[in-house]
């Protein structure tokens, strides 16, 4: 008889592998109808291997010794022969999910887990990039010729009752952070539906959309060029809360093709959009169709749309927008405190206790706007040609209850009539 040593192991294809421990005995050779191993320490303790009826004859050789592993005896139906081989090498570890690698090794990744206990699937990369990376891909690509027949590439389905108070079921979370550019998520074809499943626009929308709303509560500069309410204008609804004064809009950062930018007026004050302003950039300007400047009314309000081929935001929409609505106010004038807020007024009634005093105007608001100056006095008001002002004769002086009226002709306040009330 032929003995093997501890820990060889002899497996039939498909169906058995038989671990051999101990020394065990093989039937002589005379035996032909089947092969019977028995330990000799325990007499009936045996395993018989049984050839099928028809077997063509073929030899094996037991190999004199076998490195570490787990060994088997690999039958061929095709050329008859039995060879001697080790079975797949096996790496991995507890709830990881195992795949290929090349053609007799099977192991596993921290990467690609299942937790039967919380019943989740994770497939995750935390490596050091040098490249582009795809962690999942789904593809299908299949193809047919048959009528009425339909393909879906993904189907996330989270159904069932949460009965439970204050419960949540969310079917998709997207985290898209940590680049320079972080994208959710890019759809290069196909239209979108919410709501609906046969969307008949690229963004097919049932029921309601809502802009959330920025509360701009920061107080304004009488001028703001290039203004953004928050980094890049990203907002689509803005309300400017409270401020102290009239304010002026020269220009609004943020503007890319397309992007619709609506501002109400909540602060209590004037608010004006200077057309085509040359205090912000040429990319941030903006454009009235009447080419003049924006008057907006409290609780009125103004909707932008950017045009990436003007490079301009385009006034589209405007609420309490009347150009500039007859207003009046009183201002006292200084050696120190001199300008008179004429952006957004049509009638200054000016007190002027500190000698004569030249005044300096503001820019009008509109081409047309009427601009009327009366000195209350008791000092007297000397009103002089300078950048922005066209006076007759280069000056006028207003002495106590003396008139003056100008218009704004977009680029300068020009004299059109004085009158003397003393």
């Amino acid at each position: 008889m032929k003995r093997l040593s501890l820990g060889q192991i002899l497996s039939v294809t498909y169906l058995v592998t038989i671990v051999l421990s101990g020394s065990v005995k093989g039937q002589s050779t005379e035996t032909f109808n089947s092969i019977r191993f028995e330990d000799p320490s325990s007499i009936g303790s045996f395993i018989t291997l049984n050839p099928p009826s028809g077997i063509s004859p073929y030899a094996l050789t037991l190999p004199s010794s076998l490195s570490a592993g787990t060994w088997v005896m690999r039958f061929n139906g095709a050329t008859g022969t039995a060879t001697w081989g080790q079975l797949f090498s096996t790496v991995g570890s507890d709830k990881q999910i195992a795949f290929f690698k090349g053609t007799d090794s099977l192991k596993s990744s921290s990467s690609f887990t299942y937790d039967d206990a919380a019943v989740q699937l994770v497939l995750s990369n935390t490596g050091t990039l040098t490249a582009t990376d795809t962690v999942f891909r789904l593809i299908n690509s299949a193809t047919s010729s048959t009528a009425s027949v339909g393909k879906v590439g993904l189907h996330i389905s989270s159904t069932g009752t949460l009965s439970g108070t204050g419960t949540t079921n969310v079917g998709l979370i997207v985290d898209a952070q940590g680049a320079a550019t972080n994208y959710a998520a890019l759809f290069t074809s196909g239209s979108v539906g919410i709501g609906t499943s046969t969307p008949n626009t690229m963004l097919d929308v049932v029921e309601d959309v809502a802009y959330r709303e920025l509360n701009y509560t920061t107080t304004l500069s009488a001028t703001s060029n290039d203004l953004e309410f928050n980094t890049g204008n990203k907002a689509s609804y803005v309300r400017i809360g409270t401020q102290t004064g009239a304010f002026t809009i020269n220009g609004l950062g943020g503007g890319y093709t397309g992007k619709i930018l609506t501002i109400y007026n909540a602060s209590g004050k004037t608010m004006i959009l200077k057309h085509e302003s040359t205090g912000s950039a040429a990319a941030n300007r903006i454009v009235n169709s009447t080419t003049s400047s924006l008057y907006i009314d409290d609780k009125g309000s103004v909707t932008l749309v950017y045009s990436g081929t003007d490079s301009r935001w385009i006034v589209t929409a405007t609420m309490g927008a009347l150009g500039m609505t007859p207003t009046q106010t009183t201002k006292t004038v200084t050696t120190t405190d001199k300008t008179l807020p004429s952006s957004d007024n049509n009638y200054i009634r000016v007190t002027n206790n500190s000698g004569t005093i030249t005044p300096t105007f503001e820019d009008g608001s509109y081409i047309g706007q009427i601009l009327v100056i009366q000195n209350d006095g008791p000092n007297s008001l000397t009103i002089l040609d300078t950048t922005n002002v066209e006076i007759n004769g280069g000056t006028v002086t207003l002495g106590a209850k003396d008139v003056v009226t100008l218009v704004w002709n977009g680029t300068k306040w020009y004299q059109i009539a004085a009158e003397s009330n003393n």
